[in-house]
């Protein structure tokens, strides 16, 4: 019976009951096994579950983790291959590398907008505890992790600040503005006056976190100018970078990833410029394909892998020892190259 006062929790026969199936339904919507559940009756169940704010009762859950242990990594991101970005390539290969050394399985959820995220949310209730990564604004972020907090699960934000109306939760991220700033400071001692800035056209903390470094480092030195550009078509970044380029050439094109710079490159290489000079391109992250950029792009390693790592690390210490190990901050390493 439930406590004086206290609303009493939604069973799975209750969200049966409202939507008109059999509990069985209910339970392989919740257990993503939906091969033989049509569409229609998919999004019913969803939607009674969300109007009874039901969950999975935890005592079942914990019953069936304790012969397979799973984590999720949640991943809010604008596009549907996801996977596609090295970043989150790392930090998934990272994490499942080391908690399946302790014996846990990830599950890897991608959603598109909050509404796609909303359709996972009984899956992802069954878990032991999440790694999240998502894009947004301010707003945006943090109704997520509200929304995400409500399940009772350790999480662990990747890239972000745990905001205060958290609790159970812990962080990991990287020296975005610290190693933007190296890099500006750079293209600066090197006669930059003029820094064109490059970023996505969705919000990413570690974007505005570069972008802040950029600008730090320009203060009373340089001017600095951001273009937002589409990370989907390669082609189309090179050929905006051109048309601006042709308008009024930077001394510095500052990609905030290696894509954008070197995209940045090619443009200028097709105009004829001297790269490494006029002008200067640096880009962000160092991940392989750096490598077989021509001329080798200036860049900033990012510890993807090692930052997925540490969230399987801390989210393991909260399930094993109760509570969170105290977050942290990775640094990023300079990576010389020859366009600046």
């Amino acid at each position: 019976m439930a406590a004086k006062g206290q609303a009493k929790r939604a069973t799975l026969k209750d969200v049966a009951n409202a939507a008109g199936v059999s509990p069985m339904t209910v339970s392989n919507v919740v257990n993503g096994k939906t091969a033989r559940v049509g569409d229609d009756i998919r999004k019913l169940v969803l939607e009674k579950i969300e109007d009874l704010r039901y969950v999975p009762h935890l005592k079942g859950r914990g019953l069936r983790l304790a012969r397979d242990f799973s984590i999720g990594l949640v991943m809010l991101h604008p596009e549907r291959r996801f996977l596609n970005d090295p970043f989150n390539t790392e930090v998934a290969a990272g994490m499942s590398n080391k908690l399946a050394q302790d014996g846990y399985g990830l599950l890897v959820f991608g959603a598109q907008n909050l509404k796609d995220l909303a359709d996972k949310i009984p899956r992802i209730s069954q878990l032991d505890a999440l790694a999240v990564y998502i894009f947004g604004d301010t707003a945006q972020r943090q109704a997520v992790y509200a929304k995400l907090a409500t399940l009772g699960l350790p999480m662990i934000l990747i890239g972000d600040v745990v905001p205060d109306n958290i609790e159970d939760a812990s962080f990991v991220r990287q020296e975005n503005e610290e190693g933007a700033y190296e890099l500006a400071s750079l293209g600066i001692k090197r006669g930059a006056k003029k820094i064109l800035f490059m970023r996505p056209d969705h919000f990413w903390p570690a974007m505005a976190q570069r972008e802040a470094g950029v600008r730090r480092a320009a203060l009373g030195k340089a001017d600095v100018e951001t273009v937002i550009c589409t990370e989907i078509n390669f082609p189309a970044v090179v050929q905006q970078v051109k048309q601006r380029i042709e308008k009024d050439l930077p001394d510095l094109i500052m990609g905030g990833n290696d894509l954008f710079g070197i995209a940045a490159t090619q443009a200028a290489a097709q105009l004829g410029l001297k790269v490494g000079s006029s002008p200067m391109i640096t880009g962000f992250n160092g991940f392989t394909f750096r490598e077989y950029s021509v001329p080798l792009l200036t860049s900033m390693r990012s510890p993807a892998y090692e930052i997925g790592q540490e969230a399987a690390v801390q989210l393991i210490s909260r399930i094993t020892e109760g509570t969170f190990p105290e977050g942290k901050v990775f640094d990023v390493t300079f990576l010389p190259g020859m366009t600046c």
